[in-house]
C-alpha cells in the first residue's frame, strides 16, 4: 500500500507506478521544489515544533511526530531525484541527505517516545535547512 511505498522511498528506493499509471520519468514535473519546501516548512515549523513543546504533549502526539518525520524524509528523497533542481550538486545532495537522516532519527525517537532524542533530531533537521538556505534560496 501507500505506507509501504513511503517507507521504501524513505529508505532510498523509488516509487513504482500505480497499476495502469505511467512511471514518473521527471520528478521536477510532478514535484515543484518551491511546493516541496513549503511543505517541509509546514512540517517543521507548524506541526512538529508544536508537538515537541513539552514532554507531556510529545507523549500524546508521538505517533503524529513519527508520521510528519516520515514525510520530511520522503520529501528529502524527492529533492534528490536526478531531475530536481540542484540534485546534481554534491553539497545540495549532502544537505538533503542530512535532512533525511535527521528525519529518520526523529521518526525512530518518536516511535520509542524519546523526547530529548526527538528534539535533538528536530534541531538537526532545522540546521540542515539553515545550511542549505545559506547557499540555495
Amino acid at each position: 500500500g501507500a505506507s509501504g511505498r513511503l517507507a521504501d522511498l524513505v529508505r532510498g528506493g523509488s516509487f513504482g507506478p500505480e497499476p495502469g499509471a505511467s512511471p514518473v520519468s521527471d520528478w521536477s514535473e510532478v514535484a515543484d521544489r518551491s511546493a516541496v519546501m513549503d511543505r517541509l516548512e509546514q512540517n517543521t515549523e507548524r506541526t512538529i515544533k508544536a508537538f515537541l513543546g513539552d514532554n507531556k504533549a510529545f507523549g500524546k502526539d508521538a505517533e503524529s511526530v513519527a508520521h510528519e518525520a516520515a514525510i520530511i524524509a520522503a520529501l528529502g528523497r524527492v529533492l534528490q531525484q536526478p531531475e530536481m533542481p540542484d540534485a546534481e550538486d554534491e553539497d545540495f545532495r549532502a544537505l538533503a541527505e542530512e535532512m533525511v537522516n535527521a528525519a529518520t532519527s526523529l521518526r525512530d525517537a518518536a516511535g520509542r517516545n524519546l523526547f530529548d532524542d526527538a528534539r535533538a533530531s528536530l534541531n538537526r533537521i532545522n540546521q540542515s535547512c539553515v545550511n542549505c538556505h545559506a547557499d540555495w534560496r
